[in-house]
């Protein structure tokens, strides 16, 4: 990257510093993420069955959508979420996270479901015990016993 002045390209030049970044070059910001989890997560509830097309104008133009609703308000999820459609009719999602825009509008992002939480966690059991055995033989003095032959080592 090539440096003028003592300040990168990308950096807000310090005549700036105070504005911040206009909304319009930082959207990320204006929304914010919404994680649902526990019996919050029975509040999510699909409206209908119905499958509804999206606007021909619409970059997901010829794909379908799945209205959700969550205190209230409406969400859509695409129909190739299935992972996010089946684990909420069974009753299997560990968190949703949904995104809230400027205006109040929800938006759906990912999910986890249960199956998905539970490996995760028996990984991480796993490590712990891997972490826990490697610790042991660190600390633990190993004191060589001399043999003359394989069958005086003990067994």
């Amino acid at each position: 990257m090539k440096e003028r002045s003592g300040y990168s390209q990308l950096a807000t030049p310090p005549i700036f510093s105070g504005l911040g970044i206009p909304p319009a070059l930082n959207k990320q910001s204006m929304n914010t993420e919404l994680k649902i989890k526990g019996l919050d997560l029975l509040r999510i509830s699909p409206i209908g069955t119905t499958l509804f097309d999206y606007d021909k104008e619409s970059k997901m133009a010829g794909q379908k959508y799945r209205r959700f609703k969550y205190s209230g308000k409406v969400f859509t999820v695409n129909q190739s979420e299935e992972t996010f459609i089946n684990s909420q009719a069974s009753g299997k999602l560990n968190e949703v996270n949904l995104e809230i825009d400027a205006e109040g509008r929800l938006g759906f992002v990912d999910c986890l479901t249960q199956e998905q939480y539970n490996n995760f966690r028996l990984g991480q059991v796993e490590d712990a015990k891997t972490e826990g055995m490697i610790n042991y033989y660190k600390t633990t003095k190993f004191v060589p016993t001399k043999v003359n032959t394989l069958e005086e080592l003990p067994a």
